[in-house]
């Protein structure tokens, strides 16, 4: 008589609809912001705010994407370390190896990958994995408002049940 059951196999979502010749270069506005795996935390929260965004990609010096720093990283890991917050940098709380879309991908295979790894941001990178841009479900919800085929693949991905829901019963 648990909360949870782990003898479950996930649900897998049927395909969503598909958007005939929408790419993810339709919904990048430009470069993103990028910190460095060497940025102090404290200005990753910061740079996080001043952009009102959730998400933020962290790249080598050569711009090539090595892991993102979600605010989920900023609130699950950062404060299960054993340092200080304010000695921690973002190499210390990012996800590494995040999934990355190219330009020429289109927008069902963006959602497709969201939908199946539950992402909320996903970075944009060209052929040397160097970050070009950031995607978020916010601005496919923006580009949805006047895509009736859109709407209806982010109301597919919006219904499905979370990990968390399928694990609580």
């Amino acid at each position: 008589m648990g909360l949870f059951t782990l003898d479950k196999e996930p649900e897998v979502s049927p395909a969503p609809p598909a958007i005939p010749g929408a790419t993810v270069a339709d919904l990048v506005t430009g470069p993103p912001r990028v910190v460095y795996g060497s940025t102090a935390l404290t200005e990753v929260k910061r740079l996080l705010r001043a952009e009102l965004s959730g998400a933020l990609p962290v790249i080598d010096l050569d711009r090539v994407l090595v892991g993102i720093v979600t605010e989920h990283d900023l609130v699950l890991r950062a404060y299960s370390e054993d340092k200080p917050v304010t000695a921690l940098l973002a190499r210390d709380v990012m996800t590494t190896h995040p999934h990355g879309v190219r330009l020429d991908d289109s927008i069902e295979t963006l959602i497709r990958k969201m939908d199946r790894y539950g992402l909320r941001w996903v970075p944009v990178v060209d052929e040397q994995r160097r970050v070009v841009g950031l995607v978020s479900l916010g601005d496919i919800a923006q580009r949805a408002d006047g895509d009736p085929g859109l709407r209806g693949v982010l109301a597919h991905v919006a219904s499905r049940r979370s990990f968390w829901d399928r694990l609580w019963q």
